[in-house]
């Protein structure tokens, strides 16, 4: 996915919580505590359901045992600015699809966490709603998911664009990057 890939899922996403607004008000998740109640159970389904999908990737990953060596090299992040230079990574596609499924899993408890907080905490009850739509889409776009639940081929090392990285900080698998990084 590239620039315009990822501003189109980035505007589809702002479409659906824009969605949700008039969804709440209908729903008066403020005043009705049955609907709030479902809600939470929506939510908390999608989000188990979520987990759920994570362990059985790994599970399936570790079941595939591939361990065909997978070299790239890794570009420096660019928020913050660091001295950093990108870093040479030597692994198999068993343990870089586990870290990866890692990453989405993160992702996971920490927007559940965040979730947490604003709803109980701060009282609002919107983001439960617009989080109970937005990972079903997010969880289908990564791309561990399309490898491992939907058969589909996906080259590794995923390429990664930030709209805030003006430079090319895909990963670089070619003989002329390794080249670069060992001299």
């Amino acid at each position: 996915m590239g620039r315009y890939g990822q501003v189109l899922n980035m505007a589809t996403n702002l479409i659906l919580v824009l969605l949700t607004i008039p969804l709440a008000k209908i729903l008066d998740l403020e005043n009705e505590e049955r609907n709030l109640l479902y809600v939470r159970i929506t939510y908390g389904s999608v989000q188990a359901l979520i987990i759920f999908l994570c362990f059985y990737i790994a599970a399936k990953i570790k079941e595939k045992n591939d361990i065909t060596e997978l070299s790239y090299v890794e570009p420096a992040k660019p928020f913050p600015v660091s001295k950093e230079p990108p870093k040479m990574i030597e692994t198999t596609i068993r343990d870089y699809d586990l870290d990866k499924n890692k990453e989405v899993l993160n992702q996971t408890f920490t927007s559940l966490a965040l979730i947490m907080f604003l709803h109980f905490y701060l009282g609002l009850n919107q983001p439960l709603l617009a989080q109970s739509i937005l990972p079903l889409k997010n969880i289908y776009q990564q791309q561990i998911v399309q490898i491992h639940l939907l058969g589909k081929e996906v080259k590794r090392p995923f390429k990664t664009v930030s709209l805030f990285d003006l430079t090319d900080s895909s990963n670089q698998t070619d003989k002329v990057a390794f080249k670069k990084k060992k001299q």
